[in-house]
Protein backbone atom coordinates (compact mmCIF):
# COMPACT_ATOMS: atom_id res chain seq x y z
CA UNK A 1 0.00 0.00 0.00
CA UNK A 2 2.80 2.52 0.95
CA UNK A 3 4.36 2.13 -1.97
CA UNK A 4 1.41 2.18 -4.68
CA UNK A 5 0.43 5.64 -2.61
CA UNK A 6 4.38 6.63 -3.22
CA UNK A 7 4.04 6.09 -7.05
CA UNK A 8 0.64 7.89 -7.31
CA UNK A 9 2.05 11.10 -5.26
CA UNK A 10 4.92 11.28 -7.79
CA UNK A 11 3.59 10.67 -11.18
CA UNK A 12 2.48 14.27 -11.58
CA UNK A 13 6.02 15.68 -11.18
CA UNK A 14 7.42 12.89 -13.21
CA UNK A 15 5.12 13.51 -15.89
CA UNK A 16 5.38 17.64 -15.74
CA UNK A 17 9.47 16.99 -15.86
CA UNK A 18 9.13 14.43 -18.96
CA UNK A 19 7.06 17.67 -21.00
CA UNK A 20 9.64 20.70 -19.94
CA UNK A 21 11.78 18.38 -21.47
CA UNK A 22 10.51 18.02 -24.40
CA UNK A 23 9.14 21.75 -25.04
CA UNK A 24 12.04 23.64 -23.73
CA UNK A 25 11.09 26.61 -21.25
CA UNK A 26 7.67 27.73 -21.05
CA UNK A 27 7.30 31.04 -23.40
CA UNK A 28 5.84 34.05 -20.66
CA UNK A 29 3.16 35.69 -22.34
CA UNK A 30 3.00 39.56 -22.79
CA UNK A 31 0.93 41.55 -20.53
CA UNK A 32 -2.24 42.43 -21.93
CA UNK A 33 -2.04 46.27 -23.15
CA UNK A 34 -4.46 48.43 -20.75
CA UNK A 35 -7.64 49.58 -22.86
CA UNK A 36 -7.40 52.70 -23.50
CA UNK A 37 -9.51 55.55 -21.42
CA UNK A 38 -12.69 56.57 -23.08
CA UNK A 39 -12.91 60.40 -23.70
CA UNK A 40 -15.50 61.35 -21.43
CA UNK A 41 -17.78 64.39 -23.19
CA UNK A 42 -18.75 67.28 -20.24
CA UNK A 43 -21.96 67.02 -19.12
CA UNK A 44 -24.56 68.52 -21.57
CA UNK A 45 -28.13 71.50 -21.35
CA UNK A 46 -30.96 70.52 -22.69
CA UNK A 47 -29.92 72.27 -25.40
CA UNK A 48 -26.80 70.39 -26.20
CA UNK A 49 -24.34 72.94 -24.74
CA UNK A 50 -20.97 72.42 -22.32
CA UNK A 51 -21.76 72.71 -19.10
CA UNK A 52 -18.58 74.96 -17.95
CA UNK A 53 -17.52 74.14 -14.19
CA UNK A 54 -17.25 77.66 -12.44
CA UNK A 55 -13.86 78.54 -11.25
CA UNK A 56 -13.25 78.07 -7.71
CA UNK A 57 -12.99 80.86 -5.35
CA UNK A 58 -10.51 83.40 -5.43
CA UNK A 59 -9.58 82.27 -8.77
CA UNK A 60 -9.73 85.24 -10.77
CA UNK A 61 -6.78 87.57 -11.01
CA UNK A 62 -6.40 91.37 -11.39
CA UNK A 63 -4.29 93.95 -12.56
CA UNK A 64 -3.42 96.52 -10.66
CA UNK A 65 -4.53 98.51 -13.53
CA UNK A 66 -7.81 97.55 -15.26
CA UNK A 67 -8.98 98.24 -18.62
CA UNK A 68 -12.71 99.05 -18.92
CA UNK A 69 -12.55 96.16 -21.84
CA UNK A 70 -11.39 93.74 -19.22
CA UNK A 71 -14.24 94.89 -16.77
CA UNK A 72 -16.95 95.14 -18.97
CA UNK A 73 -16.48 91.48 -20.25
CA UNK A 74 -16.30 90.42 -16.42
CA UNK A 75 -19.09 92.40 -15.13
CA UNK A 76 -21.69 89.34 -14.22
CA UNK A 77 -18.84 87.47 -12.87
CA UNK A 78 -19.91 86.55 -9.04
CA UNK A 79 -16.07 87.72 -7.77
CA UNK A 80 -15.91 91.34 -9.09
CA UNK A 81 -17.13 93.77 -7.20
CA UNK A 82 -16.85 97.52 -8.44
CA UNK A 83 -16.95 100.14 -6.30
CA UNK A 84 -16.66 104.13 -6.50
CA UNK A 85 -15.70 106.00 -3.72
CA UNK A 86 -17.28 109.52 -4.09
CA UNK A 87 -17.45 112.43 -1.43
CA UNK A 88 -18.04 115.31 -4.06
CA UNK A 89 -21.33 117.13 -4.74
CA UNK A 90 -21.35 116.99 -8.82
CA UNK A 91 -18.68 114.29 -8.49
CA UNK A 92 -17.86 111.81 -11.10
CA UNK A 93 -20.72 109.46 -10.76
CA UNK A 94 -23.16 112.50 -11.20
CA UNK A 95 -22.99 111.25 -15.05
CA UNK A 96 -23.76 107.60 -13.98
CA UNK A 97 -22.44 104.68 -12.64
CA UNK A 98 -21.49 101.36 -13.53
CA UNK A 99 -24.06 98.30 -13.45
CA UNK A 100 -23.86 96.72 -10.24
CA UNK A 101 -21.78 99.27 -8.66
CA UNK A 102 -21.74 99.87 -4.96
CA UNK A 103 -20.79 103.32 -3.59
CA UNK A 104 -18.54 104.35 -0.64
CA UNK A 105 -17.87 107.65 1.24
CA UNK A 106 -14.71 108.87 1.17
CA UNK A 107 -14.92 110.22 4.94
CA UNK A 108 -15.18 106.16 6.04
CA UNK A 109 -12.00 105.25 4.75
CA UNK A 110 -9.74 108.42 6.03
CA UNK A 111 -9.53 110.55 9.06
CA UNK A 112 -10.13 113.81 8.72
CA UNK A 113 -8.08 115.22 11.56
CA UNK A 114 -5.39 113.57 13.63
CA UNK A 115 -3.37 115.86 15.48
CA UNK A 116 -4.32 118.40 12.89
CA UNK A 117 -3.13 116.66 10.14
CA UNK A 118 -6.07 115.24 8.35
CA UNK A 119 -6.93 112.23 5.42
CA UNK A 120 -4.91 109.68 7.09
CA UNK A 121 -6.09 106.25 7.81
CA UNK A 122 -7.67 105.10 10.37
CA UNK A 123 -7.43 102.11 12.98
CA UNK A 124 -7.34 98.65 11.18
CA UNK A 125 -10.96 97.80 12.84
CA UNK A 126 -12.67 100.89 11.33
CA UNK A 127 -11.37 100.62 8.05
CA UNK A 128 -12.16 96.98 7.68
CA UNK A 129 -15.59 97.82 8.83
CA UNK A 130 -16.04 100.04 6.15
CA UNK A 131 -15.37 98.02 3.32
CA UNK A 132 -16.84 94.84 4.41
CA UNK A 133 -20.05 96.88 4.57
CA UNK A 134 -19.64 97.62 0.76
CA UNK A 135 -18.97 94.04 0.02
CA UNK A 136 -15.47 93.28 -0.06
CA UNK A 137 -14.21 90.11 0.99
CA UNK A 138 -10.75 88.03 0.42
CA UNK A 139 -12.30 86.04 -2.63
CA UNK A 140 -13.63 88.89 -4.38
CA UNK A 141 -12.11 90.98 -6.79
CA UNK A 142 -12.34 95.15 -6.44
CA UNK A 143 -12.10 97.81 -9.25
CA UNK A 144 -12.65 100.85 -8.12
CA UNK A 145 -13.27 104.35 -9.22
CA UNK A 146 -13.37 107.96 -7.20
CA UNK A 147 -13.74 111.31 -7.40
CA UNK A 148 -10.85 113.92 -8.04
CA UNK A 149 -9.52 112.33 -11.21
CA UNK A 150 -9.05 108.84 -9.27
CA UNK A 151 -7.65 110.39 -6.05
CA UNK A 152 -10.19 108.63 -3.68
CA UNK A 153 -9.90 105.51 -5.90
CA UNK A 154 -6.26 105.31 -5.40
CA UNK A 155 -6.81 106.58 -1.76
CA UNK A 156 -8.96 102.80 -1.26
CA UNK A 157 -6.49 100.89 -3.36
CA UNK A 158 -3.78 101.99 -0.87
CA UNK A 159 -6.24 100.79 1.93
CA UNK A 160 -7.59 97.41 0.61
CA UNK A 161 -3.42 96.97 0.11
CA UNK A 162 -3.20 98.08 3.99
CA UNK A 163 -5.86 95.33 4.91
CA UNK A 164 -3.84 92.41 3.17
CA UNK A 165 -5.93 92.54 -0.14
CA UNK A 166 -3.13 93.96 -2.44
CA UNK A 167 -3.67 91.28 -5.14
CA UNK A 168 -7.60 91.34 -5.06
CA UNK A 169 -7.77 94.67 -6.06
CA UNK A 170 -7.69 97.37 -9.70
CA UNK A 171 -7.93 100.83 -10.68
CA UNK A 172 -10.31 101.18 -13.87
CA UNK A 173 -7.92 103.00 -16.33
CA UNK A 174 -9.46 105.83 -17.61
CA UNK A 175 -12.48 106.21 -14.33
CA UNK A 176 -16.09 106.60 -14.80
CA UNK A 177 -15.44 109.60 -16.75
CA UNK A 178 -14.08 107.76 -19.66
CA UNK A 179 -16.28 104.42 -19.39
CA UNK A 180 -19.06 106.89 -19.51
CA UNK A 181 -17.32 108.67 -22.70
CA UNK A 182 -17.31 105.76 -24.37
CA UNK A 183 -20.49 104.55 -24.37
CA UNK A 184 -20.50 101.67 -22.31
CA UNK A 185 -23.57 100.35 -20.01
CA UNK A 186 -24.35 102.70 -16.64
CA UNK A 187 -26.54 102.46 -14.18
CA UNK A 188 -28.76 105.48 -12.48
CA UNK A 189 -28.41 104.39 -9.16
CA UNK A 190 -25.43 102.42 -6.68
CA UNK A 191 -25.92 98.61 -6.09
CA UNK A 192 -27.31 97.72 -2.52
CA UNK A 193 -24.15 95.97 -0.70
CA UNK A 194 -23.96 92.52 -0.07
CA UNK A 195 -21.51 92.52 2.88
CA UNK A 196 -18.65 90.51 2.99
CA UNK A 197 -15.52 88.98 5.07
CA UNK A 198 -11.89 90.03 5.51
CA UNK A 199 -9.71 88.13 7.66
CA UNK A 200 -6.37 88.66 5.42
CA UNK A 201 -3.45 89.94 7.36
CA UNK A 202 -2.98 94.02 7.36
CA UNK A 203 0.35 94.99 6.13
CA UNK A 204 1.13 97.15 8.08
CA UNK A 205 4.65 97.76 6.91
CA UNK A 206 3.17 99.29 4.43
CA UNK A 207 3.09 102.38 6.32
CA UNK A 208 6.20 104.62 7.91
CA UNK A 209 6.37 107.68 9.82
CA UNK A 210 8.68 110.00 9.97
CA UNK A 211 10.89 108.73 12.84
CA UNK A 212 11.25 106.07 9.80
CA UNK A 213 11.87 108.48 6.94
CA UNK A 214 14.58 110.48 9.44
CA UNK A 215 16.51 107.10 10.30
CA UNK A 216 16.59 105.89 6.26
CA UNK A 217 17.64 109.10 4.75
CA UNK A 218 20.66 107.53 3.38
CA UNK A 219 19.65 104.25 3.45
CA UNK A 220 21.21 102.69 -0.21
CA UNK A 221 18.39 101.41 -2.16
CA UNK A 222 15.51 103.23 -0.90
CA UNK A 223 14.61 106.26 -2.85
CA UNK A 224 12.07 108.86 -1.24
CA UNK A 225 9.25 110.23 -3.98
CA UNK A 226 7.44 113.62 -3.50
CA UNK A 227 4.37 113.52 -5.50
CA UNK A 228 3.11 117.35 -4.90
CA UNK A 229 3.03 119.97 -7.69
CA UNK A 230 6.58 121.21 -8.45
CA UNK A 231 6.10 124.34 -6.89
CA UNK A 232 5.35 123.09 -3.84
CA UNK A 233 8.28 120.59 -3.67
CA UNK A 234 10.46 123.41 -4.88
CA UNK A 235 9.40 125.35 -2.17
CA UNK A 236 7.91 128.55 -4.18
CA UNK A 237 4.48 127.76 -1.85
CA UNK A 238 4.27 126.19 0.79
CA UNK A 239 0.43 124.49 0.70
CA UNK A 240 -2.14 124.75 3.42
CA UNK A 241 -0.87 123.58 6.45
CA UNK A 242 3.01 123.17 5.68
CA UNK A 243 4.78 125.16 8.30
CA UNK A 244 8.23 125.08 6.17
CA UNK A 245 8.29 125.29 2.12
CA UNK A 246 10.20 122.57 0.61
CA UNK A 247 11.12 118.94 0.29
CA UNK A 248 12.59 116.31 2.16
CA UNK A 249 16.50 115.56 1.38
CA UNK A 250 16.78 113.35 -0.89
CA UNK A 251 13.27 113.03 -2.90
CA UNK A 252 12.86 113.17 -6.23
CA UNK A 253 9.74 115.12 -7.45
CA UNK A 254 7.18 113.22 -9.89
CA UNK A 255 3.90 114.98 -9.05
CA UNK A 256 1.35 112.49 -9.38
CA UNK A 257 -0.70 114.45 -12.68
CA UNK A 258 2.09 113.58 -14.74
CA UNK A 259 1.62 110.25 -14.87
CA UNK A 260 -1.79 110.93 -16.61
CA UNK A 261 -2.52 111.21 -20.25
CA UNK A 262 -5.35 113.84 -19.07
CA UNK A 263 -5.74 116.51 -15.94
CA UNK A 264 -9.58 115.41 -15.86
CA UNK A 265 -9.40 111.83 -15.72
CA UNK A 266 -7.23 109.18 -14.38
CA UNK A 267 -6.62 107.51 -18.15
CA UNK A 268 -2.34 105.95 -17.24
CA UNK A 269 0.24 106.80 -19.32
CA UNK A 270 1.80 103.09 -20.73
CA UNK A 271 4.72 101.94 -18.76
CA UNK A 272 6.77 102.49 -21.36
CA UNK A 273 6.25 106.01 -20.59
CA UNK A 274 6.22 106.16 -16.83
CA UNK A 275 9.31 103.81 -16.59
CA UNK A 276 11.04 106.47 -18.27
CA UNK A 277 9.48 109.34 -16.59
CA UNK A 278 10.87 107.71 -13.00
CA UNK A 279 14.43 107.16 -15.03
CA UNK A 280 14.56 110.91 -15.49
CA UNK A 281 14.09 111.44 -12.68
CA UNK A 282 16.70 109.55 -11.56
CA UNK A 283 15.04 106.71 -9.72
CA UNK A 284 16.65 103.67 -10.28
CA UNK A 285 14.32 100.34 -10.78
CA UNK A 286 16.03 98.55 -8.29
CA UNK A 287 15.07 101.31 -5.43
CA UNK A 288 12.53 100.49 -2.57
CA UNK A 289 9.87 103.75 -2.90
CA UNK A 290 8.89 105.62 0.29
CA UNK A 291 6.06 108.35 -0.90
CA UNK A 292 4.52 110.94 0.25
CA UNK A 293 2.71 114.54 -0.80
CA UNK A 294 1.47 117.49 1.87
CA UNK A 295 -1.43 114.87 2.81
CA UNK A 296 -1.06 111.53 1.96
CA UNK A 297 -3.84 111.56 -1.02
CA UNK A 298 -1.43 112.17 -3.97
CA UNK A 299 0.94 110.04 -2.00
CA UNK A 300 -1.76 107.30 -2.61
CA UNK A 301 -1.89 108.00 -6.09
CA UNK A 302 1.67 107.22 -6.31
CA UNK A 303 1.58 104.02 -4.52
CA UNK A 304 -0.80 103.01 -7.19
CA UNK A 305 1.42 103.52 -9.44
CA UNK A 306 4.38 101.91 -8.14
CA UNK A 307 2.59 98.86 -7.63
CA UNK A 308 1.62 99.00 -11.23
CA UNK A 309 5.42 99.45 -12.41
CA UNK A 310 6.07 96.33 -9.62
CA UNK A 311 8.28 98.53 -7.38
CA UNK A 312 8.69 98.11 -3.85
CA UNK A 313 6.66 100.95 -2.08
CA UNK A 314 5.90 102.30 0.86
CA UNK A 315 3.89 105.31 2.13
CA UNK A 316 4.49 108.12 4.65
CA UNK A 317 1.30 108.48 5.05
CA UNK A 318 0.75 112.06 7.65
CA UNK A 319 3.84 113.12 4.96
CA UNK A 320 4.92 116.63 4.65
CA UNK A 321 2.48 118.42 6.81
CA UNK A 322 3.89 116.28 9.56
CA UNK A 323 7.66 116.90 8.55
CA UNK A 324 7.10 119.94 8.96
CA UNK A 325 6.13 119.92 12.40
CA UNK A 326 8.58 117.98 13.98
CA UNK A 327 11.60 119.59 15.25
CA UNK A 328 15.03 120.48 14.11
CA UNK A 329 13.87 117.77 11.09
CA UNK A 330 16.35 118.59 7.63
CA UNK A 331 14.25 120.43 4.85
CA UNK A 332 15.35 121.36 0.99
CA UNK A 333 14.19 124.70 -0.13
CA UNK A 334 15.03 124.84 -3.67
CA UNK A 335 13.89 128.37 -4.91
CA UNK A 336 12.49 131.17 -2.17
CA UNK A 337 9.30 132.30 -1.93
CA UNK A 338 8.14 134.95 -4.56
CA UNK A 339 7.70 137.66 -0.99
CA UNK A 340 11.32 137.29 -0.94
Amino acid sequence: MFQCSLLTRCLPTALALCLLVACGSPQVADPPQAAERPVIAPPATPDGDAVVEPPSPGALEVSALVSADWLEAHLAHPEVLVIHIGGEEGGSASTGLIPGQVRMAFEDIVVRDRHGIGFVLPEIAVLREAFESAGVSDDRVVVLTGDREGLFAARGFFSLHVLGLGDRVGLLDGGLEQWVEDGRPTADAPADAIRGSISAEPRLDLVVDAQFVLDHLEHPGLQLLDARPPMEYRGAVSGDDVLIPGHIPGAANVFWMDTLRAEDRPLMRSREELEELFLGKEIDSADELIVYCRLGLMASFAFFVAEWLDREVRVYDESYVDWTRQDDYPVVRIVPAASE
